[in-house]
């Protein structure tokens, strides 16, 4: 979530066990006591601040097509663990998780809102695995060019589709 933001959008997922998730902030951060069962105060700013610029550089490095995201989140994610910029990325994520939670439930047309595009967008994965049924043939995962096109049709189909059934209905 912290490279998303990094990178200019915002990272909204559809978050499970929602009564479950906690609110983080930094530690000895004030919290008003209606909040306190909910919150932890864990965010450790000393991990965050010197990892910053390679943050940075990483989302630069993303943005400017000098590494996918994918090579980034392999070489930075969970396999990076225990390394300054993994775990700063893991605090600075928190964060942002919990400014993300406090919209959820304290913005009711931000809510409705990320309801309906979550829907839409799983309503579309559901036309796309209805008209591509079964698996890729190998030979055509081993190259991102043939991967693109694969994928760029089966967008093109559900794109048609969608447009077929808005016309006529």
């Amino acid at each position: 979530m912290s490279q998303s933001r990094l990178l200019g959008f915002d990272l909204c997922p559809r978050l499970a066990h929602l009564r479950d998730r906690r609110l983080h902030v930094p530690r000895w951060h004030d919290v008003p006591p209606e909040l306190a069962a909910v919150t932890d105060d864990d965010i450790r700013l000393t991990l965050i601040e010197p990892a910053w610029d390679e943050l940075v550089r990483i989302a630069a490095s993303v943005q400017s097509g000098q590494c996918t995201a994918v090579q980034a989140l392999t070489r930075f994610g969970a396999a990076a663990r225990g390394q300054p910029v993994y775990e700063a990325g893991v605090h600075l994520g928190r964060l942002f998780r919990t400014i993300f939670l406090i919209d959820y439930f304290t913005i009711p047309a931000f809510r409705h809102e990320m309801q309906h595009v979550l829907n839409r967008g799983e309503a579309v994965h559901v036309v796309q695995r209805a008209i591509h049924h079964g698996k890729i043939p190998v030979e055509l995962t081993r190259h991102d060019a043939s991967l693109a096109a694969v994928s760029s049709a089966l967008t093109l189909l559900a794109n048609a589709l969608m447009a077929w059934n808005t016309v006529y209905l």
